[in-house]
């Protein structure tokens, strides 16, 4: 179920991004979902929008390395346990997706 009263909260933002926002939901499926439906609502017409899929792997990709970094505190050791990949795919991303990542960080 969406939220839909954080609707204004997205036009003030104009939607730069997909997962701008954080909301406690029952799974993160439901929160996708939720900014999809929030994100389409704002483009009233899809002839505006192209390349969605990868837009949207893009950018959660991105959110959930950075977090995941942060919260070990940039350790990549911990943070490619947790997310399930190799070191070597860990800094691969990070370099596609243009992470910043510490100096003092391993």
């Amino acid at each position: 179920m969406c939220l839909l009263y954080l609707h204004n909260f997205y036009t003030v933002i104009k939607c730069q991004s997909l997962v701008t926002y954080c909301i406690c939901v029952a799974s993160i499926s439901s929160a996708i979902n939720c900014a999809l439906h929030d994100y389409l609502i704002l483009q009233k017409d899809l002839s505006n929008v192209s390349g969605l899929y990868d837009i949207v792997i893009s950018e959660v990709e991105k959110t959930l390395i950075t977090k995941i970094l942060k919260t070990a505190r940039y350790n990549k050791n911990k943070t490619s346990k947790v997310l399930g990949i190799s070191r070597n795919t860990l800094n691969a991303k990070i370099d596609a997706l243009g992470i910043s990542v510490p100096k003092i960080a391993n």
